[in-house]
């Protein structure tokens, strides 16, 4: 986080309580809809990696590991489980987008 950015909007709001419209307008976070910005995250990472969300999250849970950076793999996984935590449906992250891998149905193989 920019500490420059923090240390202003705390200056500026010294016996003030803090929104979180303050927040947004500082630049510090992002106000995002759910489970559609999450989703688009997984199409991305899908679409790069050549793997669907559903299967690298169960990779990922029994310890397996892949081709993916650690570092996006944890990433990975953690929008994926906004996304689920946030009634998103694992079946339907390809509703609108298809990719090379994706046979058109839109659900992703179960992991054997």
């Amino acid at each position: 986080m920019n500490n420059e950015l923090l240390d202003n909007l705390l200056s500026n709001h010294i016996d003030e309580t803090i929104t979180i419209e303050d927040l947004v307008e500082s630049g510090i976070t992002e106000v995002v809809d759910e489970p559609d910005y999450s989703r688009e995250r997984l199409v991305e990472y899908e679409n790069k990696y050549g793997l669907f969300s559903y299967d690298l999250y169960w990779l990922y849970l029994m310890g397996v590991a892949t081709d993916v950076p650690i570092d996006e793999v944890r990433q990975w996984v953690f929008e994926y489980e906004v996304y689920i935590r946030n009634d998103g449906d694992p079946f339907e992250i390809h509703r609108e987008e298809k990719t090379e891998f994706d046979d058109g149905g839109g659900a992703p193989p179960f992991f054997v």
